[in-house]
């Protein structure tokens, strides 16, 4: 068995994965794209490619019987920019193309989740010539969820 916050992260990768031009997305991140913990920018992962950062948590109790999870991750994201288009226009498409994923899609509704919200959004500049044929971002969430106190494999419904 899992514990919440695995499947939590699981159902972001899927979701990411899921960022696709044919889905209704500017770019296209693809599946086995995304990678967990890895620095993926400026290093030797060809873009699409995007990786999740799981920082620290906030815990505590509630009144029912449960812990309150503040869980923060970071997104972090490359895509190519198309001949001809500035880098930040694709990386402000990218920002909105991560954000769309994670808030208006079947993680918000996932039961496992009592709140998603966006927190922090960076454009990544370089000064490499090479580099600079890519957009790159960085995203934070804050996600709320609830478990029950001393079990972190089961949600807590109060």
């Amino acid at each position: 068995m899992k514990t919440v916050r695995e499947r939590i992260i699981e159902t972001i990768v899927a979701q990411l994965e899921n960022i696709n031009i044919n889905n209704g997305y500017e770019n296209t991140l693809g599946e086995g794209r995304i990678y967990r913990g890895i620095p993926v920018i400026r290093r030797k992962y060809p873009p699409p490619v995007g990786s999740i950062w799981e920082l620290p948590e906030k815990c505590e109790r509630n009144q029912f019987g449960g812990t309150i999870h503040r869980l923060l991750i970071r997104i972090e994201a490359m895509v190519e920019t198309a001949v001809g288009r500035d880098p930040a226009s694709t990386a402000n498409g990218l920002l909105g193309d991560i954000t769309k994923a994670l808030m208006l899609s079947d993680i918000a509704a996932e039961p496992l989740v009592d709140d998603l919200q966006d927190v922090a959004a960076e454009i990544m500049y370089f000064d490499d010539d090479e580099l600079s044929l890519f957009a790159a971002v960085s995203l934070d969430f804050e996600i709320r969820y609830v478990t029950e106190w001393g079990n972190p494999y089961t949600p807590h419904n109060y």
